[in-house]
């Protein structure tokens, strides 16, 4: 009988001293920890899967949090990308895409050729100007919008698109079928003679091969005859910092700023200096710029200009003093992008002026976050900027760079993936 008891009795304690030790564990944890937020979100999120009047796909319920938790740091440069989105971001740093080579308009309700770009393969094929695509792979495209077209035209290089094209002139339809490839914009896309001295280079965006194509634009007048150069900068919406600043290096001597970034991250404080002589040091230059100049293009133009190696031409350029770190994230191929600092030149604060976001066209950019390629640092120019505004930054004693929103009232430049796509439907 006494057995029983201390059995009973030994039993009681150990449920006691088990329930009492979970409760105490509950209460040492203080309230808000980050555990009880994490409870308490799981709690949330499980009680709208279950108990919203409409059917809600966890997955789905997930990537509304997500956008949610980057709307709240009312960031315009703090984004997440779906895989899509991702790749046309790399699209655009990189200039290569897979694709067909051919610029496109919607006229008349149609997708007419604007132009096949050089050495691709609907200039092979025989795709003129003028050519308007009535059908894709059998399928008509009357009604079709430029971003549709885009995405169709598109795709992995080595795959196959038939084309059926009407022709001025022509009675019947001819039929192409054109093989995808990988095809590369350049951001060098004017490089030319305006009289038997004066040379002139449009640059835009900033992109992996710029500061080569520049230098090969640049060599290419030289042997023309150029004495001075015109660089023309206007609506480069900017791009890859590490091109920024290897653009910049052209211009440069040794030991000379570039740009100087700060930032509360590891490594995102630094300064920026030029490596090597310049290839022509004595080629005069003037840059032009606009309210569409932003970002990297502001950094090239900005450091010719502290140190007097260029004359700057224009209106007063986009601000935007933001760095941007690229990271690949889980196994879906998204992409996430965090603003990481800001540029200087010689003590002038490059700013990021106040802005009003506007709806992103992506919700841009685990596992342990793996950078890509270091991780990529770009420059872009997202944010509508308010109406009107303006600040004069003192750079050198005696002189003043205005920098303010085009006042034509478009806003940030769109990236040219996200604008030259509905232009280019390659």
């Amino acid at each position: 009988m006494n057995v029983r008891k201390l059995s009973v009795v030994a039993g009681i304690a150990v449920v006691a001293l088990a329930t009492g030790g979970w409760l105490l564990q509950r209460e040492a944890g203080p309230t808000g920890s980050v555990y009880q937020q994490a409870r308490l979100f799981e709690d949330v999120l499980a009680h709208v899967a279950d108990y919203y009047v409409d059917s809600l796909d966890e997955r789905q319920l997930y990537q509304m949090a997500i956008d949610g938790l980057l709307d709240e740091l009312h960031d315009p440069y703090s984004v997440f990308l779906k895989p899509d989105d991702f790749r046309l971001l790399s699209e655009q740093t990189t200039g290569n895409y897979g694709g067909l080579g051919i610029q496109i308009d919607v006229r008349d309700g149609w997708i007419t050729v604007v132009a096949p770009l050089p050495e691709t393969p609907a200039e092979r094929a025989g795709i003129q100007t003028g050519d308007r695509i009535i059908a894709l792979d059998g399928r008509p495209t009357e009604g079709w919008k430029n971003d549709q077209a885009v995405k169709e035209l598109r795709g992995q290089p080595g795959t196959t698109a038939e084309l059926k094209v009407h022709r001025v002139g022509v009675d019947q339809p001819l039929v192409f079928k054109v093989t995808r490839a990988t095809i590369h914009v350049r951001s060098v896309n004017i490089a030319m003679m305006l009289d038997d001295r004066v040379g002139y280079i449009a640059l835009s965006p900033v992109s992996e091969t710029s500061a080569a194509e520049l230098t090969e634009g640049i060599n290419g007048l030289l042997q023309k005859g150029m004495k001075s150069l015109i660089l023309d900068l206007r609506g480069n919406p900017g791009g890859l910092l590490d091109q920024g600043i290897a653009a910049t290096d052209l211009f440069l001597d040794p030991g000379q700023e570039v740009v100087a970034t700060r930032g509360r991250a590891p490594n995102t404080t630094r300064t920026y200096r030029d490596a090597k002589p310049q290839p022509w040091p004595k080629l005069p230059i003037v840059v032009l710029v606009n309210g569409g100049t932003a970002s990297a293009a502001e950094i090239i133009t900005g450091a010719l200009q502290d140190h007097d190696r260029a004359l700057v031409v224009g209106t007063p350029t986009f601000g935007k003093g933001l760095v941007q770190s690229l990271w690949q994230l889980g196994a879906g191929g998204a992409g996430g992008g965090c603003g990481a600092g800001q540029g200087q030149h010689e003590g002038r604060l490059l700013p990021d002026l106040p802005h009003r976001s506007r709806p992103h066209r992506v919700r841009r950019r685990g596992d342990p976050a793996r950078p890509v390629r270091g991780p990529r640092h770009v420059h872009d120019s997202r944010a509508r900027l308010r109406e009107g505004a303006r600040q004069e930054h003192p750079s050198v004693p005696g002189r003043a760079v205005g920098i303010r929103p085009g006042a034509e009232g478009n806003g940030a430049p769109e990236r040219p993936e996200l604008r030259r796509d509905g232009r280019d439907g390659r």
